[in-house]
């Protein structure tokens, strides 16, 4: 243009040419200027119509909870935590023109920042907060993000679908109380007051609506009025979060109401005490409150765990044996007693050991209560069932004690072989053919087998021999 422009000014006035001159150059100018006017409008070429420096615009909106009508003078406080900087991390704007507010800051460069906004209306004692909203920064004037609408009071929009303990079917229609645990409520000040009751529809489904008194969760419990024989029963206790979104889809929670026997017993190995897996087993009902089955069978899981076929009828305590058939060939029968409970988690009930094993011991002494300590005592395997380890050497404890504890294969009973390697000028001995017996039941204490007093003469237990060694 300032070529054009120059070579206009530099023509004679007089030449005989000038006219034609003259034309030309006004058409030329006239052409540019058509040009660069079709390539603005068209976006064409390198230009980039209304750009700008990027920034974080947003645009939105508080309305009321009930009716969605903008609300004016709705002090919003917006905090930028993370991500590309702004003019300034923090910002405040009133609600205006049917409850619009708006944030346009310039950005050090193109990205997502990431924001915290804290909504202070009259209708709460202390603002709400929305966290952890990314915004993306705009580069085009007109450009912004807009945000859904938010309410100038936040609700908690909830259904719950209610099933029956005991059968997994629907309630059908019952009554049901929501008690607050709480302080955050809209009614009253104690927690007497505080009580919103439903029905459910016939398909067990609940609708629960509150509008709490200020932000936060709302604990209670939701108690459903069962029909006999089972009457009211704790659903659950709830913790619900109140939504700041106007028309938010409400959530689905589903609980159980009724009484549960949902127990588990962990059973482990008694010679490894480890869980065990595999362990096949019969449950059976003894007495106490009636079940949908008396019986049933079952295997422990891969963590040792026997679940059980019983769902109540009533509530109460149920007696009950179980039957459980260890992999080494022995069989157990313990009796327990469940009582119910009003919840949709399960529970152990017990920790129960099966199977055979050995805890035994000897005591090695040197008079009356003069435990011999740290003497090594060969322990061999010379018959009967297999047994792990099949020769092992220990120390005997801190009161002359000697463990006995191997691993059997099977029930039955092991053939041992015990060397006495007694330091000094104290004998050294061996005892063969002690013969124990694996146990089937718990002995936490353990057995004694025998005490060996070197100062009242080498003994055994009766069937077994010792030997002096040299």
């Amino acid at each position: 243009m300032g070529a054009v422009g120059a070579a206009a000014c530099c023509v004679a006035p007089h030449d005989d040419n000038s006219l034609i001159v003259r034309k030309t150059i006004l058409f030329v100018a006239v052409g540019v200027f058509a040009w660069m006017g079709a390539a603005c409008d068209q976006c064409v070429a390198t230009t980039h119509c209304g750009a700008t420096s990027p920034a974080i615009v947003i645009n939105g909106q508080i309305v009321r909870t009930n009716d969605g009508r903008g609300v004016d003078g709705i002090q919003i406080d917006v905090i930028r935590t993370a991500g590309v900087a702004t003019a300034t991390d923090s910002f405040s704007v009133t609600t205006s023109g049917g409850g619009f507010w708006k944030i346009n800051s310039p950005t050090s460069a193109a990205g997502t920042a990431t924001f915290t906004f804290r909504v202070h209306t009259p209708n709460l004692p202390h603002p709400y907060v929305v966290a952890g909203r990314d915004i993306s920064t705009v580069d085009r004037g007109g450009d912004a993000v807009v945000l859904e609408r938010w309410v100038d009071q936040p609700y908690l929009p909830y259904y719950i679908d209610i099933f029956l303990r005991p059968t997994g079917g629907s309630v059908g229609t019952v009554h049901t109380e929501f008690r607050r645990r709480g302080s955050n409520w809209e009614i009253g000040s104690s927690p007497s007051d505080s009580v919103v009751g439903g029905a459910t529809d016939v398909s067990g489904r609940l609708q629960l609506y509150m509008v709490p008194g200020d932000t936060g969760a709302v604990d209670g419990d939701l108690i459903a009025d069962l029909p006999s024989p089972f009457g009211p029963s704790v659903v659950g206790r709830l913790e619900l979060q109140p939504t700041y979104m106007y028309r938010a889809k409400g959530g689905v929670l589903r609980g159980g109401a009724g009484p549960s026997l949902d127990y588990a017993i962990q059973v482990y190995d008694r010679a490894t005490a480890r869980p065990l897996a595999g362990a096949t087993f019969e449950a059976t009902r003894i007495s106490g409150i009636e079940t949908t089955v008396s019986s049933g069978t079952g295997v422990t899981d891969k963590d040792g765990y026997a679940r059980f076929p019983f769902r109540p009828l009533g509530s109460g305590n149920l007696v009950f044996d179980v039957t459980y058939h260890s992999p080494k060939g022995t069989t157990e029968t313990h009796r327990d007693t469940m009582p119910t409970f009003d919840s949709d988690a399960g529970r152990l009930l017990t920790n129960q050991s099966i199977g055979p094993y050995f805890n035994y011991y000897g005591l090695l002494e040197s008079g009356f209560n003069s435990p011999l300590v740290g003497v090594p005592v060969r322990i061999r395997r010379t018959g009967g069932i297999d047994i792990s380890p099949a020769d092992t050497t220990i120390l005997t404890t801190s009161d002359g004690a000697i463990p006995i504890n191997a691993i059997p294969a099977a029930a039955g009973t092991v053939v041992l072989e015990l060397t006495f390697n007694l330091p000094g000028k104290l004998p050294r001995f061996m005892v063969s053919n002690l013969v124990i017996e694996t146990m089937e039941q718990d002995f936490p204490s353990g057995k004694t087998v025998w005490v060996w007093d070197v100062n009242a003469g080498l003994s055994a237990p009766p069937g077994s021999q010792v030997t002096p060694l040299p």
